[in-house]
């Protein structure tokens, strides 16, 4: 038996309250949807290694996140100078008290974008090659206040977060070249001199013996 068709038909009135209705059900979905996308970033955002805006009592301070979990966020305190009393102190927080650092708000120099090799001065190891891998706007305004972070190894490892004040550019590969070239000139002239002088020596103590 052939299924039984059911017409229904509505005022005006009903159908614009219908419409209505579907049309806050789709903006709540929307915004639920939202809600979730930036609940996911702002997990993402503080993982282990992001640089945040942290508030410890009446201050804002930069720091690097080390751990996250039910308890809170594990921060340890980076800025915003390296003089400051907290600067390599950690501290437990609440998520509402940890906030990430937004991009630049301008570009910054091509020799340090995303991927580039740059000149780290003030480790322990002195100067050493880095790897750019991002980057954050501090708490301090301007380029100057832009923080980088870096690694060791392009893959990642050996992470920091650096200012800009420790920055450099490398020499071109020629330019570097020249002058690992110009540094090792004056030991091969010295090389004779330095021979001869230990003859001298060899020759005296002959003669005092």
């Amino acid at each position: 038996r052939a299924p039984r068709c059911v017409h229904m038909s509505f005022t005006a009135e009903e159908a614009r309250l219908l419409a209505a209705r579907a049309v806050r059900a789709e903006a709540q979905r929307v915004a639920q949807r939202r809600v979730e996308a930036a609940t996911q970033e702002d997990e993402t955002q503080l993982a282990a290694g992001a640089l945040v805006e942290a508030q410890w009592g009446q201050e804002r301070l930069e720091a690097v996140v080390s751990e996250v979990s039910e308890r809170g966020v594990r921060v340890i305190f980076d800025g915003p100078n390296l003089r400051h009393a907290l600067t390599g102190c950690a501290v437990w927080l609440s998520r509402d008290c940890v906030t990430p650092l937004p991009l630049p708000r301008k570009s910054t120099p091509s020799w340090l974008a995303s991927g580039c090799t740059v000149l780290v001065r003030g480790l322990h190891e002195g100067q050493v090659r880095m790897h750019v891998v991002d980057a954050r706007q501090g708490l301090t305004a301007g380029p100057k206040g832009v923080r980088y972070h870096l690694a060791a190894t392009p893959d990642g490892s050996g992470e920091l977060w650096a200012r800009f004040d420790q920055l450099s550019e490398p020499p071109a590969e020629g330019e570097e070249d020249a002058a690992a070239a110009e540094l090792r000139a004056p030991t091969a002239e010295r090389a004779p001199a330095q021979a001869a002088a230990l003859g001298d020596e060899e020759v005296d103590g002959e003669a005092a013996v």
